[in-house]
C-alpha cells in the first residue's frame, strides 16, 4: 500500500507541470472501499493532495461515497474550502438519483458545502431508469436544496 501510495504522488508530480501548461486541474476522486482500496475518504484524498504538494491538483467529494464509508461531514468543513473542486452526487440507496429531500441525510451535507462557500459544479453520477423522469425530478430537489 505505501509503495502503491508513493506511486500515485509521484505519478500527480509529473502530471502536474503539463496540466498546468493546459490550465487544467487534477481532481481526486475518493471511492468506497469496495471499489478501491487506497483513497476512500475526502479527508485522504486531501490529505494525498497536499503529499503531491502542487497546486492544481485538488479533490472531489461525491455524497454517495463519503455517506457509504461513513466520513464525517465535518471533514468538509475542515478541508473543503483548500481542497474541493467538484462534486458528485447520488441517492447513497440504490446509487439513484435524488429525489425526496427526506430519503437521506442530505441537509448537513448542502450546509457544509453552502459553508465553506463552493459554488462550483454538483453533477449527479447515479443510475437511472427513466432518464428524463429522473432527471426532472433530481433537477427539482436540487433546485429546493441548493
Amino acid at each position: 500500500m505505501d509503495e502503491g501510495y508513493a506511486q500515485v504522488v509521484e505519478l500527480l508530480k509529473k502530471v502536474s507541470p503539463l496540466a498546468v501548461k493546459h490550465n487544467i486541474t487534477i481532481v481526486i476522486e475518493p471511492l468506497r472501499r469496495a471499489e478501491c482500496n487506497l483513497i476512500n475518504s475526502f479527508a485522504e484524498g486531501c490529505k494525498l493532495s497536499a503529499d503531491a504538494s502542487v497546486p492544481n491538483v485538488k479533490v472531489l467529494v461525491d455524497f454517495y461515497h463519503l455517506t457509504v464509508e461513513h466520513e464525517p461531514v465535518e471533514n468538509l468543513l475542515t478541508m473543503g474550502k483548500e481542497n474541493l473542486r467538484h462534486v458528485h452526487f447520488a441517492n447513497p440507496t440504490g446509487r439513484v438519483y435524488p429525489n425526496l429531500d427526506d430519503e437521506a441525510d442530505y441537509k448537513p451535507f448542502f450546509d457544509a458545502l453552502k459553508k465553506i462557500g463552493y459554488d462550483a459544479r454538483i453533477s449527479c453520477e447515479a443510475y437511472v431508469k427513466d432518464f428524463d423522469k429522473e432527471a426532472e425530478r433530481a433537477l427539482a430537489f436540487f433546485k429546493r436544496n441548493w
